[in-house]
């Protein structure tokens, strides 16, 4: 097997459980009364808010996913927590990213999604907040404020 095709798995694998965790989350978020059942549309101004926060989370998480990878590597096995949360983080926000930029989703779509990216973020972000690292302390502030976006989508 090579490096390639084993990437290749890996990154099949970890879209498909973002996926599912999605799924989950979604279903979950609405079962406990986060459905809006008057369709009402979310505002352009809550969109926008987590367009921006879950860029910024990209483009920090990676860094934070890198610096992960390369201590793992080096036996620091502290940062196995880190570097699974910030997998799932950076799946999940890639997704809200997605569906929040182009806002043609359904109401409920979206809160779905906002809620599943609100738990991965709060994850990521105590799993970061743990190390000293300027990488892992910027990951955790933009997930805490990816989070909150989310969350005020939530809270109506």
């Amino acid at each position: 097997m090579t490096d390639e095709s084993s990437f290749g798995r890996r990154g099949f694998l970890v879209a498909g459980a973002a996926l599912a965790a999605s799924t989950i989350g979604a279903r979950n978020a609405l079962a406990d009364g986060a459905n809006r059942s008057d369709s009402r549309p979310i505002s352009s101004g809550k969109l926008k808010a987590i367009v921006e926060a879950t860029t910024n989370c990209q483009k920090v998480g990676e860094a934070c996913l890198a610096l992960s990878a390369k201590q793992l590597g080096q036996g620091m096995t502290a940062m196995s927590r880190c570097q699974k949360s910030c997998i799932n983080m950076l799946a999940l926000t890639r997704a809200m990213l997605v569906v929040a930029s182009h806002g043609t989703a359904d109401a409920n779509l979206i809160v779905g999604l906002a809620a599943v990216t609100a738990k991965a973020c709060r994850e990521c972000e105590a799993a970061c907040a743990e190390f000293e690292t300027a990488q892992y302390k910027d990951c955790a502030e933009s997930c805490r404020r990816t989070a909150e976006a989310c969350e005020a989508l939530l809270n109506g």
